[in-house]
């Protein structure tokens, strides 16, 4: 881990110290990550997070922190920024739906599985919000995905393929 970055402590007032990064660049197995932002609170009990990043993800990496149960596989690189807002807590206890996420990925070789259901190209462009903006939804993400070829099956007998698809959730 590199950076860059100011300290202001106040003993005097926990919610009043804070971490300005001015840099920060990380690496963990395959994935790179850069950015810039503020960590408030450092000295309060749970601390706030606003950052604005350039990731560049093997997607493999992250399936730990998909519930087992959920039974999904993903695999293919994802390069591109990242608005995140989140107090530690909430990431430590992989509370989702409290967490501010905006996205915007360039996919290479994506392939997911989730059970019996797969979706895999070799290029495409994804959106991701969390929460979702949308006031008329009740899903807690929102997701678009631009692909020239799309490929989806389901088991071993049942396969689609599409072509200049725009998919939303």
């Amino acid at each position: 881990m590199n950076g860059d970055a100011k300290v202001t402590i106040d003993l005097n007032n926990e919610y009043a110290s804070n971490i300005y990064v001015n840099q920060l660049s990380t690496q963990t197995a395959k994935s790179k990550f850069e950015g810039k932002g503020l960590i408030d609170y450092i000295l309060a009990d749970d601390m706030l997070f606003d950052l604005d990043m350039k990731v560049n993800m093997f997607l493999a990496d992250f399936e730990n922190m998909i519930p087992k149960d959920m039974n999904v596989k993903m695999n293919g690189l994802a390069d591109g920024t990242a608005k995140l807002r989140f107090m530690l807590s909430d990431m430590m206890d992989f509370k989702f739906d409290k967490i501010k996420l905006d996205a915007n990925l360039n996919a290479s070789q994506l392939a997911i599985s989730y059970d019996s259901l797969s979706m895999f190209t070799n290029a495409a462009k994804i959106k991701l919000n969390i929460p979702n903006a949308s006031k008329s939804s009740t899903q807690f993400m929102s997701v678009e995905l631009r692909s020239q070829d799309l490929g989806v099956s389901q088991g071993k007998s049942t396969y689609a393929n599409f072509n200049n698809i725009i998919l939303h959730s």
